[in-house]
């Protein structure tokens, strides 16, 4: 029984995760609107796990040098001296990203379907004591309307 209410939990920590990961995304488009190509130029190690990269781009007819201020994969380091995607805010320049991580919406995507999987399945586990989960009545109406409705 109580089983499942952990496993709820950890299927709306994953939910949740996955809305981190969207929501932060859509921060940066929304800042950050233009877009460039640009070329790496240097990966700098920082920490043993992250690189700072520099990155060469045409921003507003301006040819601009600027390193990132976040750190970014290590992975990143084999890129350099290669073509990459440049987002930048057109009434700052200075304030941009580079679009380094296509795992982010995988990461986002998986955690989701697990933490759905997880909800369901911590629902379903923990049976008459899911009503003690937060919104837990709400939640198994739904859980069943699916159930028999579509799945069925």
């Amino acid at each position: 029984m109580e089983n499942g209410i952990v496993i709820f939990y950890c299927g709306v920590a994953l939910v949740a995760l996955s809305l981190f990961f969207v929501v932060r995304k859509l921060r940066r488009r929304s800042r950050c609107s233009s877009y460039a190509v640009g070329i790496l130029t240097e990966a700098a190690v920082v920490n043993g796990s992250f690189v700072r990269l520099t990155v060469q781009f045409t921003a507003e007819g301006r040819a601009m040098t600027l390193t990132e201020k976040r750190g970014a994969p290590l992975r990143l380091k084999k890129m350099v001296g290669k073509d990459v995607d440049v987002r930048y805010n057109p009434d700052n320049p200075e304030d941009f990203y580079v679009e380094q991580n296509p795992m982010e919406r995988r990461a986002a995507l998986i955690c989701l379907c697990f933490g759905l999987a997880f909800l369901f399945g911590g629902a379903f586990i923990a049976g008459p004591r899911a009503y003690e989960l937060p919104f837990g009545r709400q939640f198994l109406r739904l859980f069943w309307w699916l159930r028999y409705r579509v799945f069925s």
